[in-house]
C-alpha cells in the first residue's frame, strides 16, 4: 500500500514535469501583435576547419600500433574464482 502512493506520487510528479517542460519550450505569442516568438535553445554552431591544416598538427606522430592479443581469453565459467 506505501509503495502504491509512492508508485502514483512519482507517476504524478513525472506529468507535472512533462506538461511544464511542454509549455515552457513552445512558442510564445506577443500580446502587442499576436506573432510568434521564437524560444528555441539551439545556437548556430561554425566549425573552422582551417585548423586541420595547422602546422601543429603536421607534427603528431601516431601511437604505436598494438598487436592483437594471442592465446587463449578468459574461462569456461567466468563466474569462477
Amino acid at each position: 500500500m506505501k509503495n502504491k502512493k509512492y508508485l502514483i506520487l512519482f507517476f504524478l510528479c513525472i506529468t507535472v514535469a512533462i506538461i511544464l517542460g511542454v509549455f515552457q519550450f513552445s512558442p510564445k505569442k506577443t500580446e502587442e501583435n499576436n506573432e510568434v516568438v521564437s524560444t528555441t535553445i539551439w545556437k548556430e554552431v561554425n566549425i573552422n576547419f582551417d585548423v586541420l591544416n595547422s602546422s601543429l598538427l603536421e607534427n603528431l606522430t601516431p601511437f604505436t600500433k598494438i598487436s592483437p592479443f594471442e592465446g587463449q581469453i578468459g574461462k569456461e565459467n567466468p563466474f569462477l574464482p
